[in-house]
């Protein structure tokens, strides 16, 4: 590995992933997955419990991270994007110290990906684990040090993070590396029990991540579109390339990675596949210096042509000038009419109200108005466990919440929104009133 010489250049990445990621949500329509990132990282930053006060259904060590962050600096959506950025920064410095100027290809496909690839999500997160680990696959491995960041991968999300550990099966041959690498995983791995003991949340945990996998496959798996077959042909090609050169471990994670992509075979997930796999092919790419200032310039360009033109961020309104936490929280015109209808109507029910929909609204409203965190924020199939509807149910029935929001059949939301509970909320509830979007029930309980 040469001496680290990029750090102008990584000063250039933190300043346009920082300002991309500030006005994410007005370039692009996919949010809602990266709001409620920051709503469990804020809800754990005021001391709510994972699983049990919000439904999150993976491993929270990368909300556990930021709610760090955010106890000492804010509580702000723009404080969460800064420590998301910092985290993509350090991706760039392991990508440069990797790649050289070649780690500009990465900033392309972020950028083709409309920044979708920067998002603060746990996904996203990964990358960066992933590229630590190549990172030091590359130097004299530290094995157990590998095995740690694997284990970190686990408790982030453990149906990608133990692909992630298959790959040190190249050392079969060497049964005290992998020993070592097991021993250096559970370290992460036994703190998260402890933290689900302490917490007394191990039983929910258990519901929501281990059992609610079957419903959320079930619910949730997407395999017949174009990407299927890309994902096909990617895999078949990376398998040649294994068959031809079988020694570079490399390529083994990269194969790995495909389990960002599975069940939910989608472009939005495929991005993330395909930012793993270059990794097996750019140490026999040459690129001149000159084709990496074409990105640069490209980059800039795409910034703010996306910005000022296509998407015309400057018209962007922000949601409040008062509120500390969403002061620097820019959102379309048009979106921001819409929640501007319903906040009134919200703050009239106050700690009754509940928004019960398919996206980020509900989550965006409590925190707005510094309510507790509650289980219905992400109202998806999938999300609620063995027992969806009646863990919804049993939440209700134990809340004082009883005014739910819940969208009306005109403006019916995507197909991973919980339509059989909601519609059974409606058969149980007492109609109230219109607002915007939405319909107003009162729940009695069943």
């Amino acid at each position: 590995m040469k001496k680290f010489k990029y750090k102008k250049d990584l000063i250039f990445i933190f300043i346009l992933l920082f300002f991309s990621g500030l006005f994410f949500p007005s370039i692009n329509n996919q949010i809602s997955d990266s709001f409620w990132n920051y709503s469990f990282t804020y809800s754990m930053s005021k001391g709510y419990v994972p699983y049990i006060d919000f439904n999150v259904i993976v491993p929270v060590f990368y909300h556990f991270l930021g709610s760090v962050f955010l106890k000492l600096f804010g509580s702000g959506y723009h404080i969460f994007i800064l420590y998301h950025t910092l985290l993509f920064t350090l991706l760039f410095y392991f990508l440069f110290k990797l790649y050289e100027r070649k780690a500009y290809l990465f900033l392309l496909l972020i950028i083709f990906s409309y920044f979708l690839l920067i998002q603060p999500t746990y996904n996203s997160f990964l990358l960066l684990l992933f590229f630590a680990i190549i990172y030091l696959e590359k130097k004299k491995p530290n094995d157990y040090l590998i095995g740690t960041v694997i284990g970190l991968a686990i408790i982030t999300k453990f149906t990608i993070g133990a692909f992630f550990f298959l790959p040190s099966f190249f050392y079969i041959k060497e049964p005290k590396k992998i020993l070592k690498r097991i021993a250096g995983a559970l370290v992460p791995i036994v703190l998260f029990i402890i933290y689900l003991f302490i917490n007394n949340n191990y039983k929910e945990f258990f519901d929501l991540c281990i059992l609610g996998l079957f419903n959320f496959k079930k619910n949730n798996s997407i395999y017949k579109t174009s990407w299927t077959i890309i994902l096909f042909i990617l895999v078949a090609v990376l398998l040649v390339k294994i068959f031809k050169d079988k020694k570079n471990i490399c390529n083994y994670y990269a194969l790995s990675s495909m389990m960002f992509a599975i069940p939910i075979i989608d472009a939005h997930h495929m991005y993330f596949f395909l930012f793993c796999y270059l990794s097996a092919f750019l140490d026999n790419i040459k690129i001149k210096d000159i084709y990496n200032y074409a990105i640069i310039v490209f980059a800039i360009f795409s910034f703010f042509y996306l910005f000022f033109f296509y998407y015309d961020v400057p018209s962007s309104k922000r949601l409040s000038k008062t509120n500390n936490d969403f002061k620097y929280y820019f959102i379309k015109e048009e979106e921001y009419k819409k929640i501007k209808k319903v906040m009134p109507k919200y703050e009239k029910y106050g700690d009754k109200a509940i928004v019960i929909t398919h996206n980020h609204w509900g989550a965006l409203l409590d925190m707005y108005y510094h309510k507790k965190t509650n289980y219905l924020q992400v109202f998806l199939r999938g999300n609620y466990g063995s027992k969806e509807l009646d863990n919804v149910l049993n939440y209700l029935n134990k809340s004082k919440k009883k005014y739910l929001f819940i969208k009306d059949a005109e403006h019916k939301p995507e197909e991973q929104y919980f339509f059989e509970a909601s519609d059974y909320l409606k058969k149980h509830s007492k109609f109230v009133e219109k607002c915007g979007d939405y319909e107003i029930y009162l729940y009695n309980g069943v």
